[in-house]
């Protein structure tokens, strides 16, 4: 299992630069998708520190 941390891509962001970077990651995600036959996970970004009992809801 693969866990990509942090995607601005998982978001829904308004932001025209942070589109374009989230845009940018759509390459290196069909990577580890191709790399991981699949078995990846893409948690997005939050502005919020996510740790604890807050993992498990994700």
């Amino acid at each position: 299992m693969v866990v990509i941390n942090s995607s601005l891509y998982a978001t829904d962001t308004q932001n025209e630069m942070l589109k374009a970077k989230a845009s940018n990651e759509i390459e290196w995600i069909n990577k580890v998708d191709a790399h991981s036959k699949g078995n990846f996970a893409a948690i997005k970004w939050s502005s919020k520190e996510i740790k604890g009992n807050t993992l498990l809801e994700l």
